[in-house]
C-alpha cells in the first residue's frame, strides 16, 4: 500500500490543508509536555506597555481543536501552528515568514561538496521538564523524523543520509546529495529536538499529546475538543511575557465574537471577512486580515467521472467568477491565484494565465466533452466553516449558469476526513500556507504520487515528478526558475485543479491586547503576546 494511504488517513499534511476541520471529541491530558513580530503580523504596538498590569492568561478563540501535538507525525496547520510554540529546530523562518534564522545553532558550516553540514549549538539548553538536552537527543528527534513511516513530512528529509553528535554541542548532517533547500527544510516541525527520555517513557501512541521540548510555552492541560492550555517553560533562555496562553475551541463564529465582546477572550481567529468592518467599528476591538502565505484551490478529482476529461475541468475553470468570490465572501481581502505556486514563494510565475470567466466557452468545452446538457456532482464541504460554505453557495450559482448542477453536501469532520482518504471527494475547497519561500514543499506534494497522489486528486504526469526532482537538485537559480515555469505552465494546460485567491489570516482583539504575532507562515509566537487587565 502507498504511504500515503497509510498516512492521509489523518487528513492533510502542514502544507496542504483543508481549512474547514472541526477539533475532534475525545479527551486527553497531558502535564509539562512541551526578536520581535514584524509590523505587518503583528496586533497593537507596545507604546503603552509600561501603563498596564499584565494578565497572568491570554486567551484566544479558535473554531478548530488541534489534533495531534507529535512534531513528527501530525498533519493539519492547527497543530502545526501551535507548536512553534512548544518546539525549536536548529534554525527557524523568521517573523517575517520570507529568512532562515539560527535557533538552537547558533552558527553552521558546510563542506566544500556541500555534503556536510556542521551544527553549533547553543551550550547548556534544558528541555521544558529540567533535563538538558544532550546530542542523544538531537539524533534520536533526526532519526524518528528520518524513519518514520507514517509521517508525511519525510520528503523533508529526503536528502539527509545519516546524522551524528560528536558532542551535546555539535550536530553533523550528512546530506546524500546537494540540496538547495536543505536549511529551509530544517524549519520544518519535524525536525525539531525533542526529550528522548520522555518519549521512551509515555511511548508512540500517548506523544500525539506532545513531547518535552525546548520552545517557550509547554502544554500543562488539553482536554479535545474543548481547550488547549500551554504554560510559560521556566527554562526557556529569552523572555516570555504571559505565564499562560488558553486556547479555546468555539466552532461558531458569531459565537466567538460574543465573547470577545464580553471580555471572555482575548482575541479569535477566523473572523468570517464580512464580519471585519462592523467590528472595528466598536470599541475597545480592532479586527483586520494579518498576510498570509496561503492560497485556496478547487481540487477535481481526476478518477471521477466526469472530471477525467480535461475539458470538463476547463469548463468549470471557464464558468466560475473568481473576482466575485473574492469581493462577496473576502469582502475584497484577498488576491487572485494563478498558479499552484502562491505568490509568496520563489518561482511564482505571474505570466501563467488566471482564471477568467468565460460562460460561452465553458458551454462550448461542455459540448466538445460530450456533455451539451451539463452534469452534477457533489461539492464537499466540511461543517463549521463559512468561508467554505459561502464559496460553495456562490459557485453553484455561477456553475448552474453553463448547465452544472453542484450539490453541496455538508460532512462532519470525521466523515469528511474518511472520504478524502478514500478518495471518495468529487470536488472541495483545499489550502496551502507555505512553510517558506522556498516552493519545493508544494511541488513535492503535487507531484510526488506516492506522498499524496497529487493532493489525493489522483492526476499523474510523470514528466512534471521529472521536473520537480530537478528543481530539487538544481543550485543554478535560473535554471530552477525555468523547471518551476514549466510545472506551472503544464499546471494550468492540464487544468489541474483551480486556483481561487491567495488570502490574509483574518482575526480581532482586545485593545488590551499588544504584539501578538501570527507569521504568514501561519506560526503563532506566543512569547511576544502581551495582554493588560
Amino acid at each position: 500500500m502507498k504511504k500515503f494511504k497509510r498516512f492521509l488517513t489523518g487528513f492533510l499534511s502542514i502544507a496542504i490543508l483543508i481549512c474547514a476541520l472541526t477539533g475532534c471529541g475525545s479527551s486527553a491530558s497531558s502535564s509539562n509536555s512541551s526578536a520581535k513580530g514584524s509590523e505587518a503580523a503583528s496586533s497593537g504596538s507596545s507604546s503603552a506597555d509600561a501603563s498596564g498590569t499584565l494578565k497572568d492568561r491570554f486567551t484566544m478563540a479558535r473554531p478548530i481543536d488541534s489534533d495531534n501535538l507529535d512534531p513528527v507525525t501530525n498533519q493539519y496547520k492547527y497543530d502545526i501552528w501551535v507548536l512553534a510554540s512548544i518546539c525549536e529546530g536548529l534554525v527557524k523562518i523568521g517573523d517575517d515568514g520570507s529568512t532562515v534564522e539560527p535557533c538552537l545553532a547558533k552558527s553552521w558550516d558546510k563542506s566544500e561538496d556541500g555534503l556536510t553540514w556542521t551544527f553549533h549549538l547553543l551550550p547548556d539548553i534544558k528541555f521544558s521538564d529540567g533535563t538538558p538536552v544532550t546530542g542523544a537527543d538531537w539524533v534520536f528527534s533526526f532519526e524518528r523524523a528520518m524513519k518514520h513511516d507514517e509521517s508525511i513530512f519525510y520528503t523533508y528529509c529526503k536528502s539527509i543520509d545519516s546524522v551524528e553528535a560528536p558532542d551535546d554541542t555539535t550536530f553533523v548532517l550528512h546530506l546524500k546529495y546537494v540540496d538547495p533547500s536543505i536549511l529551509t527544510n530544517l524549519c520544518m516541525c519535524n525536525m525539531v529536538v525533542q526529550s528522548k527520555a520522555y518519549y521512551d517513557k509515555v511511548g508512540e501512541d500517548n506523544y500525539i499529546n506532545g513531547p518535552v521540548a525546548t520552545g517557550p510555552y509547554y502544554i500543562k492541560d488539553w482536554k479535545k475538543g474543548e481547550y488547549l492550555l500551554l504554560a510559560k517553560n521556566p527554562y526557556y533562555r529569552d523572555t516570555v511575557n504571559m505565564n499562560e496562553i488558553m486556547l479555546k475551541v468555539v466552532s461558531d463564529a458569531q459565537t466567538r465574537e460574543l465573547m470577545l465582546q464580553s471580555g471572555e477572550v482575548d482575541l479569535i481567529t477566523e473572523v468570517p471577512f464580512n464580519n471585519i468592518n462592523d467590528l472595528n467599528s466598536q470599541d475597545g476591538i480592532t479586527a483586520l486580515g494579518l498576510p498570509a502565505g496561503q492560497e485556496r484551490y478547487f481540487i477535481i478529482n481526476h478518477r471521477h467521472k466526469p472530471f477525467d476529461n480535461e475539458k470538463v475541468r476547463e469548463a468549470i475553470r471557464d464558468a466560475v467568477d473568481i473576482p466575485q468570490i473574492i469581493n462577496v465572501v473576502l469582502a475584497g481581502q484577498g488576491q487572485e491565484a494563478n498558479t499552484f505556486i502562491p505568490n509568496a514563494c520563489m518561482y511564482w510565475d505571474d505570466s501563467v494565465p488566471y482564471p477568467k470567466r468565460d460562460v460561452e466557452k465553458a458551454k462550448e468545452l461542455l459540448k466538445e466533452a460530450g456533455y451539451p446538457n451539463g452534469f452534477s456532482f457533489e461539492y464537499c464541504i466540511v461543517s463549521g466553516d463559512s468561508v467554505q460554505e459561502q464559496i460553495a453557495t456562490i459557485v453553484k450559482q455561477q456553475l448552474a449558469e453553463v448547465g452544472i448542477t453542484a450539490n453541496i453536501v455538508v460532512y462532519e469532520n470525521a466523515a469528511f476526513r474518511d472520504k478524502y482518504a478514500n478518495n471518495g471527494l468529487d470536488f472541495y475547497v483545499g489550502q496551502w500556507t507555505i512553510q517558506s519561500n522556498d516552493p519545493t514543499s508544494i511541488a513535492d506534494y503535487w507531484f510526488i504520487y506516492d506522498q499524496s497522489d497529487a493532493y489525493m486528486s489522483g492526476y499523474k504526469n510523470d514528466q512534471l515528478t521529472k521536473l520537480n526532482e530537478l528543481a530539487k537538485h538544481e543550485l543554478d537559480d535560473n535554471k530552477r526558475a525555468e523547471y518551476f515555469k514549466q510545472m506551472q505552465e503544464t499546471f494550468y494546460k492540464d487544468a489541474v485543479a483551480i486556483p481561487i485567491y491567495w488570502g490574509t489570516f483574518p482575526i480581532a482583539y482586545s485593545d488590551k491586547v499588544k504584539d501578538f504575532v501570527q507569521s504568514p507562515l501561519g506560526y503563532y509566537r506566543f512569547q511576544y503576546v502581551k495582554c493588560y487587565k
